[in-house]
């Protein structure tokens, strides 16, 4: 089974030669583009129908913590209207609820909310539902929602890795004496409850997260001017220095920075992908200035060069599973001298 299935040439690249080989065989894939069933040349379709508006309708209510229809049934008009302008799509509906949950749970309240300009917004494939529902957001929530774009499509991160990376970068604000790390875990799972991020429901403490392919375009769609997600060789100089977040993803082997001046680098993270070892070239500390997340897990690296104390801004460095071994003097706390 192939699953969300954007392009037809799939077929070409993975499925072709096995299929070939087989005696019989049997695809099932599903995809939201009529043009890759017809580029393919499936034998049988089936459309998948979309949710009815009572569904829609309890599907909403639900979602917003409410046990029984009765306690909004004067609502029931106005939520009808929000869920066919959410394109009766569970994930849209599901998104909206939890803001309509933020809500006075009033006609007046419902229908604002429903007049709301952005739902004649178009954005790309991207639900106008999901778009309002980041509107709605705190600001602190706002960018750390967007960072997410710097995991590739799929990807599970975890709560201590996404909420370690929020601190470094400076949004998180201190609030009444209160550890910036505990602020970061209260915005990790009220992510979670608002609907943007989905967790894996098997863990007891909901530490591993991914972002629904939808979300995640939305995120990436916000912050196109400043992140990047592959392989930064591929990257226009004239372009690399408008980008403040780097996630490498790349077929090859290593790591290569356009070259330019050192001081034209305003990348404040640099994170390489999990899934994959890749050389890095210690270079890297010299050239990032303005580093202040530097995620090099997995990475093949021989060592960490002194001038990695020269970074100022630097405030995670995590080398998880590369052969690092020692650190440099320059990281080194200092000793009180004897005198």
């Amino acid at each position: 089974m192939l699953d969300d299935v954007w392009q037809s040439d799939i077929w070409e690249n993975l499925l072709r030669t096995p299929l070939h080989a087989a005696t019989t065989g049997i695809i099932l894939l599903t995809s939201r583009l009529d043009t890759v069933a017809v580029e393919i040349g499936v034998d049988h379709t089936h459309r998948v129908d979309l949710m009815s508006v009572d569904v829609g309708w309890e599907l909403l209510w639900k979602s917003m913590g409410i046990n029984q229809e009765k306690e909004v049934q004067n609502l029931r008009d106005f939520g009808i209207d929000i869920v066919r302008r959410c394109g009766c799509l569970p994930l849209a509906i599901k998104v909206v609820a939890r803001v309509l949950a933020c809500k006075e749970q009033t006609e007046n309240e419902w229908n604002k909310f429903s007049r709301k300009d952005a739902w004649s917004m178009s954005r790309l494939e991207i639900p106008s539902a999901l778009y309002i529902s980041y509107e709605e957001l705190p600001y602190c929530l706002k960018q750390c929602f967007v960072y997410c774009a710097m995991f590739p499509e799929d990807a599970v991160f975890s709560r201590d890795d996404v909420t370690r990376m929020w601190v470094a970068e400076g949004f998180i604000d201190e609030q009444d004496s209160q550890l910036l790390e505990d602020t970061a875990e209260k915005y990790y799972y009220e992510l979670i409850y608002r609907n943007l991020f989905q967790p894996d429901y098997l863990k007891a403490d909901l530490h591993l997260c991914r972002v629904h392919d939808l979300l995640r375009q939305l995120a990436c769609h916000l912050s196109r001017e400043e992140c990047y997600v592959g392989d930064p060789e591929s990257i226009r100089v004239n372009v690399m220095s408008k980008f403040r977040r780097i996630s490498v993803v790349t077929m090859k082997d290593m790591v290569v920075l356009p070259s330019m001046d050192k001081e034209k680098y305003k990348v404040r993270t640099w994170r390489t992908s999990y899934e994959k070892s890749l050389r890095v070239d210690n270079t890297i500390f010299q050239r990032l200035p303005y580093i202040r997340v530097l995620d090099l897990t997995n990475s093949v690296i021989q060592s960490i060069p002194n001038c990695v104390g020269r970074l100022i801004h630097l405030r995670l460095l995590d080398l998880d599973g590369s052969d690092i071994s020692c650190l440099p003097e320059s990281m080194l706390p200092h000793q009180p001298s004897d005198t």
